[in-house]
Parts: C-alpha cells; structure tokens; sequence
C-alpha cells in the first residue's frame, strides 16, 4: 500500500503543493508539502480530490483483491481438513439453566 499510495503522494502531490500552493503555510516549513500549503480558493484543490478517488479506488481494490486471496487459501485450508472439524460451530454465551445435554435439547 505504501509504495502504491504512499510514495506517489510524496513525489508528486509534495512537489505540486510545495511549488504551487502559494505558500499559505508562511513560516511552517514542515507543512510546506502538505495540504495546508494551499492558498483558500485554488484550483489545487481539485487535484486533491481527485487524489481522494485514486485512494479510494487504490485502496477498494487492493482490499477486494485480498480477500480473494485470503478466500482462496481458507476453502483450501477447510477443504483439507476432516468433515467434522471443517463443520464445527462454537456457541458462546449459553445461560446456565440450558448448559447441559437434556436442556439444551
């Protein structure tokens, strides 16, 4: 995620903010390739927004493509394992009157 997201952030979106911001930041070098470099009412700000979707977008997929993953690997790790273990349910949370064999029938 860091090297999709985070280092195209840097070196692109720091250099815009930094050269084109209209250094609203004044004196406050650290947020020089930030956001709040931005002078109120710049066209920048559409930049940012769309740099908002690319992260959404990024992020959504990246996530949909992991569970695919992961899903993949766990029908796989059930399927190798005994029926009656790959099909067992835990049941919390049974009152006490009902914990026995007879009452929970």
């Amino acid at each position: 995620t860091l090297l999709v997201i985070g280092i195209p952030m840097l070196c692109v979106m720091g250099p815009v903010n930094y050269f084109f911001g209209g250094h609203a930041a004044g004196e406050d070098r650290l947020s020089y390739l930030s956001y709040g470099n931005i002078q109120m009412r710049s066209d920048l700000f559409w930049a940012h927004a769309f740099v908002v979707w690319y992260v959404v977008l990024v992020t959504t997929t990246m996530t949909h493509y992991a569970m695919r993953s992961f899903m993949a690997r766990r029908k796989k790790w059930l399927s190798s394992m005994s029926e009656l273990r790959a099909n067992t349910v835990l049941v919390e949370s049974i009152p006490d009157e009902f914990q026995s064999e007879d009452k929970l029938r």
